[in-house]
């Protein structure tokens, strides 16, 4: 991967020659221990930092308001495996809450952020909600995932929360994205 950003001087051309796959899944059995994983040894992109055990993680996203988004990449030089969770909450209004969002550091910088947002901005539109909130809280190593939400096109508030009225993400195009069954 490295060898072939070296070769290509445009960014975007290099990400569309990694031919990145994204395969969108839910918490299941057979990926909780690498989404626990995922939840207490990721730093950088991890939206609060919190350390969940694998029960906790299996009580909070079986509740009905809850769902665990899973991303899995591969591109044309492998599979990185699961690297990325959304953990989302609906409430009672018209809200949805992003509780948690977390990316391992090998798979940044490929369009898997932006897709990211993309996906949470789809699921507003899916369950007829008007707005998603992200509550960022500060750790001392996640100042990447800070960066990457004021470079977006949310509305910051106080580098605290962030919010969107139905501003809809689009997917990058360098990026596929596939739905597991």
């Amino acid at each position: 991967r490295e060898f072939s950003k070296e070769k290509i001087l445009n960014q975007d051309d290099w990400l569309m020659e990694l031919n990145t796959i994204i395969d969108i899944g839910n918490l299941t059995n057979d990926n909780l221990q690498r989404v626990h994983q995922l939840f207490n040894k990721t730093n950088q992109f991890n939206l609060t930092t919190r350390r969940l055990s694998e029960d906790e993680i299996n009580k909070y996203y079986s509740k009905d308001e809850n769902e665990l988004i899973t991303i899995d990449v591969k591109d044309k030089f492998g599979n990185l495996g699961l690297v990325g969770i959304i953990g989302l909450s609906k409430t009672k209004d018209t809200t949805l809450n992003v509780v948690d969002l977390i990316l391992s550091c090998r798979a940044m910088g490929r369009g898997i952020e932006e897709s990211m947002l993309y996906l949470i901005s789809k699921k507003v539109k899916d369950i007829f909600a008007k707005r998603f909130l992200i509550n960022y809280k500060k750790s001392a190593k996640n100042n990447p995932i800070l960066h990457f939400l004021k470079s977006s096109k949310l509305e910051n508030e106080g580098n605290k929360f962030f919010s969107t009225n139905l501003n809809y993400f689009l997917k990058p195009n360098s990026v596929k994205i596939v739905y597991k069954n």
